[in-house]
């Protein structure tokens, strides 16, 4: 049996927040990573290297304009900071998902934070690429981003994973729960007792 920590056991080495989102919008990546769709099928564990810089440095954006989407904006009413974030697949056309390659970048997202986690406490590691992953909460961005990971039928904000992990709803202009005050201040209460 292997004494490698389970996702519930990668905690309390940082207290850092990963944010993951379902897919780069179309032309953020396009011309900066091409082969994007290539990592995804044939390296995925390269893919998340990629994604967490693409969400780190902001696919070309500028700093402002990061921080003024309206995503951004939506995940800061509900107290969520996005310093770091990445998401599961490349651009793809509208509403198109695949799940059989979103399982398979999940599967080795969990690896490298397992491996990250259990490096940092054998080995006292705290720098470098591998506490890049050393993430202590994750927030995962809608429910086919929450069905990849396994947590399909997880309510929104109700703390799963032994409460590391939270799915919120996606904040994408389609999704009716940002319309209503009263349900982005329950999920801000909500978020802030599980940051706590």
């Amino acid at each position: 049996m292997s004494d490698k920590p389970k996702l519930h056991d990668q905690l309390a080495i940082e207290d850092r927040l990963l944010i993951v989102g379902e897919r780069y919008n179309i032309g953020l990546t396009g011309k900066r990573w091409p082969r994007a769709e290539q990592y995804v099928r044939d390296d995925p564990r390269q893919w998340c290297e990629i994604s967490l810089r693409l969400g780190a440095f902001g696919t070309g954006l500028s700093r402002r304009t990061q921080r003024d989407s309206v995503g951004r904006r939506k995940l800061a009413s509900l107290g969520l900071c996005v310093d770091h974030a990445m998401n599961l697949l490349p651009p793809g056309e509208p509403g198109e998902w695949n799940y059989g390659e979103a399982r398979r970048v999940v599967r080795q997202l969990l690896d490298l934070m397992t491996i990250a986690c259990y490096s940092a406490k054998v080995y006292k590691c705290t720098n470098g690429v591998l506490s890049r992953w050393a993430f202590t909460r994750v927030v995962l961005l809608g429910r086919r981003t929450a069905a990849s990971f396994g947590f399909a039928s997880v309510p929104f904000f109700e703390p799963v994973a032994y409460e590391h992990v939270i799915v919120v709803p996606h904040p994408s202009g389609l999704n009716r729960f940002w319309n209503s005050p009263a349900q982005v201040e329950r999920g801000r209460v909500l978020v802030k007792e599980w940051l706590s």
